[in-house]
């Protein structure tokens, strides 16, 4: 009981901490009471294109947003339910809503007209796409918050720029166990600065994050959710099966999680628990629509209705749809694929990812200009970059090569999907030991720097392209030890 206690008030804290000056009992919600106008602006320009996007999917494929299944196909998803790759054909007539590049598009044209740079300062030298002025933190100021990352630190992967050895593995693993042991979250996260073992990393992730797999209520949750999957179908499911057949299954690392992955992003569409993150108040992918109940009708009629306030039940509300709020993107997937290796069961994945998305990833495919939104990771990126590699910098101007466009896809997905799987869940653990997501754009920033001799001898964008496409053989903390040290 002390121990959750202890827990209890860690946690609390860390959640004050995280609000910074948010409201606290409103943490959760990245958008809520945006103090930029301009940033309001294109965020909602933003969320009406995903209304129309959906609405004009609906009418395509002639499929409402929602309709009843039939028992026969209740009976089958049943039956089948471990086994939905080979339920699911490849789909063809659905595309995503958005990408990566599109988002990175709409964060483009936000501009703050009121803004008055400070004469004093030094103009910046080039490469800045992200035209909105966010105050982020100087490169003194992260070698401050990441000082545990330091050459002199032990960390499991290396130490003083050199490969841990075994027997230093296997004495920090027994720390670790013992941290496991203790139960205490402050102690957790502290190992997840200097990395995890890998027998022991969903125990410290979950302790750090205060997620407690034991607890009957996350296996009680994910059973409702499956009844509705079985009940109920969505039309955005079909997008759910065609990011995990393109991105997940296509990926050497994650093919192997493709039902996994299936059961856990179906469910995560319908859990209305999300929503608070992604209400109307906000900037979110999110649409009010009329879910049908017993019978399927013409798309017409859903594009009619999908944000109307309109009865349901006897009773005039709107209802959020999707129920989460979250419209999956194309590469959604991969913010879960890489807990395949920690959780072999879908409704632990679950509660892990729930939580890491409440805290990380939600900041990363919307709009606001908080400091670890994905505007303010933007701004962090192009300010470090000059200040680390202004010939890099400069030579890609006269290219017309934008970073920012190389970059930003790294950050979206938290780099899953470019790094190989243990360097990625390496980089997670620095995410969560420090709780924060400004990890990703000093590790981009990083990559650069680890090829800056490359870039400046590149002549064309196809040059810079073929220099930084492929990651997988890089170390994180490496790098990120050249950036910051």
């Amino acid at each position: 009981m002390e121990v959750q206690v202890k827990n209890f008030v860690y946690h609390e804290l860390m959640r004050l901490l995280h609000c910074g000056s948010h409201d606290s009992s409103l943490h959760h919600i990245p958008m809520l009471r945006e103090p930029l106008a301009c940033v309001k602006e294109v965020r909602g320009m933003w969320e009406g294109r995903m209304v129309d996007s959906i609405n004009t999917l609906s009418s395509r494929l002639d499929q409402p947003l929602s309709c009843k299944r039939t028992e026969s196909e209740q009976g089958t998803l049943r039956k089948r339910w471990n086994s939905l790759g080979t339920l699911f054909p490849s789909d063809n007539m659905v595309q995503p809503l958005f990408c990566s590049s599109d988002l990175m598009k709409a964060l483009s044209h936000i501009e703050n007209h009121n803004f008055i740079a400070d004469p004093t300062l030094d103009a910046p030298i080039a490469c800045v796409l992200i035209k909105v002025h966010l105050n982020g933190k100087s490169l003194y100021e992260l070698r401050d918050n990441f000082s545990r990352l330091h050459p002199s630190t032990f960390h499991i992967d290396f130490l003083g720029g050199r490969e841990v050895q075994n027997g230093a593995k296997d004495d920090y693993t027994e720390r670790a166990s013992k941290v496991v042991k203790l139960g205490l979250a402050p102690l957790s996260r502290q190992l997840c600065q200097s990395g995890c073992p890998v027998s022991l990393r969903r125990h410290l992730w979950c302790q750090a994050l205060g997620v407690d797999l034991t607890d009957d209520q996350h296996s009680l949750h994910f059973e409702q959710l499956k009844s509705s999957i079985f009940e109920q179908s969505l039309l955005l499911d079909r997008l759910v099966v065609k990011d995990v057949k393109e991105v997940a299954t296509n990926n050497d690392n994650y093919f192997i999680f493709e039902d996994l992955l299936y059961q856990v992003l179906l469910a995560l569409i319908r859990d209305s628990s999300f929503s608070d993150l992604h209400s109307s108040h906000t900037s979110s992918h999110t649409s009010v629509a009329h879910v049908v109940n017993d019978t399927c009708r013409s798309s017409q009629e859903v594009h009619s209705s999908l944000r109307a306030v309109c009865p349901f039940s006897g009773s005039s509300h709107q209802i959020v749809y999707p129920p989460s709020g979250i419209i999956p993107f194309k590469g959604f997937s991969l913010y879960m694929a890489p807990l395949g290796y920690l959780c072999d069961q879908a409704e632990y994945m679950y509660a892990l990812f729930g939580e890491l998305y409440r805290r990380f990833f939600v900041h990363l495919h919307t709009i606001s200009s908080r400091a670890e939104g994905i505007l303010g990771l933007c701004c962090l990126f192009e300010s470090l970059l000059q200040t680390k590699l202004p010939a890099v910098c400069q030579h890609l101007k006269t290219l017309g090569v934008e970073p920012l466009t190389f970059a930003f896809p790294w950050m979206m997905t938290a780099f899953a999907g470019h790094l190989s799987t243990e360097e990625v869940l390496l980089l997670w653990d620095r995410i969560i030991g420090f709780n924060s997501l400004e990890v990703l754009p000093v590790f981009a920033v990083s990559i650069f720097q680890f090829r800056a001799s490359n870039l400046l001898q590149a002549v064309n964008h196809v040059d810079v392209e073929a220099i930084v496409e492929d990651l997988r053989c890089l170390k994180v903390l490496l790098l990120l030890q050249q950036t910051l040290f």
